[in-house]
């Protein structure tokens, strides 16, 4: 027969649950004890209780503790794999969060980071996050004190990357460029042995330093990172590689291309191009079709559908803009476009079949990346291509793909200014063009006077109501036309951003 136990006791004095009988608990010695001339060992200190979900969320969010390790969350799960595109994502995902766990300035950047890429992503929807701001600023601050007293070149470098990230969420044009040229400027006087130990600073650098060049920045003033020419590969053993040489080709061709502007629209269009500048650009063209060789082995090595077809078609499309802008890049007029129409329907179609693929996991857009996406990239298309179908197919994929932010480059300014140039070159307004067989008596191209060669906008803004009372925001647009008599001339225009 199962005999039946007495309770155990789990309360009580020691002495009581020593000798396994009931305790009366009386404080501060029981009764039980006492009344029987027995010494009572007292009562030990009462277990701290675990708290329940409920009390657990209340009281560490309402602490800051609990507010960065949300942000910590955050990073890693939305952030940090967003942040990259559709890019190799290890720096984000990986190298920033290991050296956040050691390196408290890489801890309070990633935290400010996360905080305002969660405002920008429009998540805030918690009262808790009501002052996201300042709570981002702080560990912001806190960031720049760590670093004064840090003596670590990779650690500056990793901070300063997320600084430069910070300020295109708050599209801080000047502070970013500032920050980015500062740690070119520490990477490059960095012992090597940094630049072998953490290698993926060199390259991060490479794709942050094309940026400037595009938002005001002369070759002279800027700096190049050094080093480089040793990264980039001939033959690629994964997709990160391709990636990694033609940033590099990209960043040259920038350079190249922006130190080549005078001798297209600059005081040195009437000059003879010397010899030196027409042998960079054929050197670069020759690694330009070098890249594009490797890349085609490296795609026919694949098995379908594992080369990343998505990353693959962006990577073409960066490509062939490159290809087409170092090619007319000391041309001194605009209809040397014209040559390279079927490059233009080539990106139009690489986009429109990331369209039809859609999402692999269906997970939504976010709304700010670090890198380059499609936005400058159609952008380019839209400007330079005067194929009136091929142009606005490529004003309808930027809606389709393009991401709110990137970097610095606003996808809704981008695709207001290409859709007035359209209308300015064809002399059309767009919503009168609603089907496809309206096209053909638009199909003329324009002339070289009519060419918009390049354009301006200004740093401001002028907030107006419509006659419906909404507020709209407009913005000055300069447009660059080239004159019959050789001169340049810029014409101003107010144009609406909303």
């Amino acid at each position: 027969m199962v005999r039946k136990g007495q309770p155990k006791v789990k309360t009580g004095c020691n002495t009581c649950k020593i000798r396994k009988v009931k305790c009366d608990e009386t404080k501060p010695h029981c009764a039980r004890c006492t009344d029987t001339g027995r010494r009572c060992d007292g009562y030990l200190s009462k277990p701290r209780v675990v708290l329940s979900l409920h009390e657990e969320r209340r009281l560490t969010s309402s602490g800051s503790h609990g507010r960065e390790a949300r942000a910590f969350d955050f990073f890693r799960n939305v952030a940090g794999p967003a942040l990259s595109g559709e890019f190799d994502a290890y720096f984000w995902t990986n190298m920033v969060l290991q050296m956040s766990h050691r390196e408290p300035a890489v801890r309070h950047a990633v935290v400010a980071l996360s905080s305002l890429y969660e405002q920008f992503q429009g998540m805030n929807k918690s009262p808790l996050l009501a002052s996201t701001d300042y709570f981002a600023v702080r560990h912001y601050n806190s960031a720049i004190k760590e670093l004064l007293s840090s003596r670590d070149d990779a650690v500056v470098l990793l901070v300063c990357a997320l600084f430069i990230c910070v300020e295109f969420l708050q599209g801080n044009q000047d502070s970013a460029i500032e920050h980015c040229r500062n740690g070119i400027l520490i990477l490059n006087r960095a012992a090597p042995s940094l630049v072998i130990r953490h290698d993926y600073l060199p390259i991060i650098f490479c794709r942050l330093s094309i940026f400037p060049l595009f938002f005001g920045c002369s070759v002279s003033s800027f700096p190049y990172v050094a080093g480089l020419d040793a990264k980039f590969q001939h033959h690629f053993a994964k997709i990160a590689d391709a990636q990694c040489s033609l940033d590099i080709l990209l960043s040259e061709s920038i350079r190249f291309i922006r130190s080549a502007g005078d001798y297209r629209l600059g005081t040195l269009r009437h000059m003879d191009v010397p010899a030196s500048i027409r042998e960079k650009q054929e050197r670069l063209e020759r690694s330009l079709h070098a890249w594009y060789h490797a890349f085609s082995e490296f795609q026919a090595a694949q098995p379908p559908l594992e080369s990343g077809p998505l990353r693959c078609h962006l990577l073409q499309m960066r490509y062939l803009v490159t290809q087409i802008w170092v090619n007319v890049a000391l041309e001194p007029n605009e209809m040397a476009y014209d040559r390279h129409l079927d490059k233009f329907r080539s990106i139009v179609n690489l986009a429109s079949q990331v369209v039809l693929r859609g999402s692999p996991d269906h997970s939504p857009r976010p709304k700010f990346i670090c890198e380059m996406g499609f936005t400058p990239l159609l952008y380019f298309v839209v400007m330079k291509c005067r194929s009136l179908p091929t142009r606005l197919a490529a004003l309808s994929l930027m809606k389709k793909l393009g991401i709110d932010r990137e970097n610095l480059w606003d996808m809704n300014t981008m695709y207001c200014v290409g859709q007035r140039l359209v209308e300015m070159e064809h002399d059309i307004t767009l919503s009168e063009i609603t089907v496809q067989s309206s096209l053909p008596r638009y199909a003329e191209v324009p002339s070289e006077e009519e060419r918009i060669r390049e354009v301006m906008l200004n740093p401001g803004v002028d907030i107006r109501q419509d006659d419906e009372g909404h507020e709209v925001v407009w913005t000055q647009m300069h447009s660059v036309f080239w004159e019959p008599d050789d001169e340049l001339v810029m014409k101003s225009d107010w144009m609406a951003l909303s």
